[in-house]
């Protein structure tokens, strides 16, 4: 097991303390969220798209995020901070 792969668990066990302390103490779920963050700039490693990169907010569809198809586009607003996030798709016929 190499830095990598550990950085990335480290990453996605910040990411499921965050989702489940986010009912509780926002403030700390960010603050996991930001740990996370930081960890894979360090190590280069892609994180998955389960925060906002504006207000560090933990996605959670209906609580902190409200998901639209808008024109071909899965448009993504943070219910927090108003940032909107777009990603396109195509209709297979």
């Amino acid at each position: 097991m190499n830095a990598n792969d550990f950085a990335m668990q480290r990453c996605l066990k910040l990411f499921s303390l965050a989702k489940a302390m986010w009912g509780k103490d926002q403030t700390l779920a960010k603050r996991y969220v930001w740990l996370a963050k930081k960890i894979s700039m360090r190590h280069r490693i892609h994180l998955p798209k389960e925060f906002c990169k504006k207000c560090l907010a933990v996605r959670i569809e209906g609580t902190t995020v409200k998901t639209r198809l808008v024109k071909g586009f899965v448009e993504k607003t943070c219910l927090i901070c108003g940032t909107k996030t777009k990603k396109g798709y195509k209709v297979k016929k």
